[in-house]
């Protein structure tokens, strides 16, 4: 793993909140991105050496994560790590949020939150991160986000 990120439904998972779905003990850590060092049978050679974004399970929070070749969605070159850390969890939750509230008509979004204490401070950067895709989302939908100065129509 070359990166990764904290994100509230990280928090859940280690309360025990995901109970039905976490057996511990667990690496946690959703998102992340890392680079393929070793390949299995049926898997092309091409992969080796490849960023990608480990999706289906936790462990992105320890320097090696093991999975099937199936679930590594590779990682354009131009994009960097500390952005590509953040490019699953956090951007399908702006599409979710946009698409299930900002039907059509609906001409400002605006997603909020403070954090509790300063522990909390990683919470409300996910939040922006949040905040910003669904912003840049719905203003290619027509709408404008408050949090995007001169965004939208």
């Amino acid at each position: 793993m070359l990166a990764s990120t904290v994100n509230p439904s990280d928090e859940v998972t280690v309360s025990g909140a995901y109970g039905t779905r976490t057996s511990f003990p667990l690496v946690p850590g959703c998102d992340g991105v890392g680079v393929i060092e070793a390949v299995g049978p049926g898997v092309p050679a091409a992969a080796l050496g490849r960023r990608v974004l480990p999706l289906g399970s936790a462990g992105a929070w320890q320097q090696y994560k093991r999975l099937d070749h199936s679930w590594c969605v590779p990682v354009p070159d131009d994009l960097p790590d500390d952005i590509a850390c953040f490019a699953y969890i956090n951007p399908l939750t702006a599409v979710t949020m946009v698409e299930r509230f900002c039907r059509p008509g609906v001409r400002a979004v605006v997603v909020t939150a403070a954090p509790r204490s300063s522990a909390d401070t990683w919470r409300n950067s996910s939040t922006r991160a949040v905040s910003r895709r669904s912003g840049s989302y719905a203003e290619r939908r027509g709408g404008r986000s408050p949090s995007r100065p001169g965004g939208g129509p």
